[in-house]
């Protein structure tokens, strides 16, 4: 009797052991859900506050590239720039600064694109040249703007308004291609 006693006794004191046991191990009634699934994560990179540079062939800093924002959604694709600045500074001297909302860069870098409205300021003397246009294109290998859009120059008293442009950045000529009206306030 004296064994089956302690038989009941052990069977019992494992019986609570493995009841113990389930009790601490088995899943939280609350499951942790992931927030999002990797399909449902946007694919790409993206930068804040980004700056990139661009030298000439003697290693002097040609242009550089300043955005809020730079996003790319996939490798090989271009890069979408919000809130861009340009500041180029060629070796003639003649600085031109552009802004645009938006931007997107070429992966290998050969053009920039402003799908927006931009606005490109030269500082060459003491009065600034100003041209507005709703969208440029830059290619960065001859560093040359071009526009068929309706275009705005402003310097000093005088405005012409003109449809397409040509500015070579390096070498400050600029071409206002067709329909150019110049006026001059006193």
């Amino acid at each position: 009797m004296v064994a089956n006693l302690r038989n009941l006794v052990l069977f019992s004191a494992l019986t609570a052991l493995a009841l113990v046991t389930w009790f601490l191990a088995r899943p939280a009634t609350e499951s942790v859900s992931p927030t999002r699934s990797s399909a449902e994560m946007p694919q790409g990179y993206y930068l804040i506050d980004a700056v990139l540079f661009g030298t000439n062939d003697s290693g002097r800093i040609h242009y550089r590239v300043e955005a809020d924002r730079v996003n790319q959604k996939a490798q090989g694709s271009d890069f979408e720039l919000d809130g861009v600045h340009v500041e180029w500074t060629p070796e003639a001297d003649v600085r031109w600064d552009l802004s645009a909302a938006q931007g997107v860069l070429a992966e290998d870098r050969s053009y920039l694109r402003f799908p927006s409205v931009v606005r490109m300021v030269s500082t060459a003397d003491d009065t600034p040249t100003v041209i507005e246009t709703s969208m440029l294109s830059v290619a960065m290998d001859d560093y040359v703007a071009t526009t068929e859009a309706d275009v705005l120059m402003m310097r000093g008293q005088a405005t012409i308004t003109a449809t397409g442009l040509r500015a070579d950045l390096d070498d400050d000529h600029l071409l206002l291609k067709t329909n150019a009206t110049i006026r001059y306030y006193r």
